[in-house]
């Protein structure tokens, strides 16, 4: 057992890197001759084990197998002794714990022996299918940057990918199967390229033995998009153009919102209600007083309606209470609305759609760089708005100044917050790019 001595293994298993971990740990148990540890004779017959195995006693002994015949671990442990056997046996189950993860060692700290631990493992993250672990490998390839990186680190990460995709798909001349690859490289560019709410039809994809084909796929997405759309709330089909309508003209001074009861335009023309009904070209021309009323405009259309703002107002208010975000229920960090923040930042993920890398860093007011992770889509009233991500904020910061600016509206702060349409606003940043 001298060659047991310090030995250790290298790679540690997390659970998604078992392929990795298994390759490695299975070249250094055999180069110390211990890998017999962890077959079966049945293994063992069809040349697992490491040369040696066979018994030269004598034909009929107590315990040993006849010559040529290959022993069982059980023949083995009763030909060397009991005793150098287990010996030998809880030296690798100890090598092989020691290559576990915290977290997963926990849970397997009560096996005995070397094989229980190994087939054991096998199990729980042997048997994932290869191509849900090619659609994270290839979706992993996609996502790759080298974000400020060393190269040689970056490029080891890179190669690294490219090797266990190999291994999963080894090279092959064979027709059938390289047609059958170019079907799932579709059907994994197509997924790849699918919005996060079909997340949870793509792991059932990926749960099948075989990859359904291209056209199968396109099937099972357009019958979830249909089963999507008899769950949404009132739809805006009925609010689409109708066309215009000829024999009369309808004077539009007439006309009283039922939604914001201002006049001029009827509810289904209500640019509260559909703001994409708003012209791209259009801007506010009223001029902004803070007497009584809080809110002076020209154009009687373009007031957002207090009830909106009720709304907004008690949820930041509930949020020191909450914990919880604005927007998500499973948002942990508060949500901030502040008048010297140059842009949204953003630190749960969960409040962003859309969000592609981007570097750079954010200094705030105690001089503390923040890293930027990358941009993304935040919804607020119904429209995108850009944000950064920035994941090690403490806090979500919405930036009136960019809010004002991407929602064409001025914040009045007196009794009650107000908007009122506007050409810009101006204020003094404390956090800048």
């Amino acid at each position: 057992m001298e060659n047991l001595k310090y030995f250790t293994l290298t790679v540690v298993l997390k659970g998604n890197n078992y392929l990795l971990w298994y390759r490695t740990t299975k070249t250094a148990l055999r180069s110390r001759g211990v890998w017999i540890h962890c077959l079966s004779a049945e293994e063992m017959l069809q040349g697992e084990g490491e040369g040696g195995v066979t018994s030269g006693g004598a034909e009929g002994s107590s315990g040993k197998a006849k010559e040529g015949e290959v022993e069982s671990p059980a023949q083995i442990s009763s030909s060397k002794g009991d005793s150098k056997w287990v010996q030998e046996d809880q030296l690798v189950l100890a090598a092989l714990q020691s290559s576990l993860d915290p977290s997963i060692l926990a849970s397997y700290s009560y096996v005995e022996t070397a094989k229980e631990l190994w087939d054991t493992l096998f199990g729980v993250y042997g048997n994932e299918s290869n191509l849900s672990r090619i659609y994270e490998i290839k979706k992993a390839l996609a996502n790759l940057q080298q974000e400020g990186k060393d190269f040689k680190d970056f490029f080891g990460e890179f190669r690294g990918l490219w090797a266990e995709l190999e291994v999963l798909r080894p090279p092959t001349i064979d027709i059938k199967e390289m047609i059958e690859r170019r079907e799932q490289d579709q059907v994994f560019g197509l997924l790849l390229a699918l919005d996060e709410s079909y997340f949870g039809l793509v792991h059932h994809i990926l749960r099948f033995e075989k990859l359904p084909t291209l056209n199968q796929v396109c099937m099972m997405i357009q019958k979830e998009e249909g089963s999507k759309g008899l769950f949404k709330g009132t739809s805006e089909v009925a609010h689409v153009s109708k066309g215009k309508e000829v024999g009369w003209t309808v004077n539009k001074k007439n006309l009283v919102c039922d939604h914001c009861k201002m006049k001029g335009h009827s509810k289904d023309k209500c640019w509260t209600l559909y703001p994409h009904l708003r012209p791209k070209n259009f801007k506010g021309t009223g001029q902004t007083s803070r007497g009584v009323a809080g809110v002076a405009t020209s154009n009687p259309d373009d007031v957002v309606r207090r009830s909106d703002l009720d709304v907004l107002i008690k949820s930041i208010t509930k949020l020191a209470d909450s914990g919880k975000g604005l927007f998500s229920s499973r948002t942990r960090k508060p949500v901030i609305v502040d008048s010297g923040a140059s842009h949204h930042m953003i630190s749960d993920r969960e409040l962003l759609s859309e969000v592609e890398p981007h570097g750079g860093k954010v200094t705030i007011a105690n001089g503390q760089d923040v890293e930027i992770r990358g941009i993304g889509n935040l919804e607020l009233f119904k429209k995108k708005l850009k944000a950064l991500y920035l994941p090690d904020f403490s806090t979500n910061l919405l930036s009136i100044q960019q809010a004002a600016k991407d929602l064409d509206c001025l914040v009045v702060f007196s009794d009650m917050l107000k908007f009122t349409l506007s050409y810009s606003l101006k204020l003094r940043d404390h956090c800048r790019t």
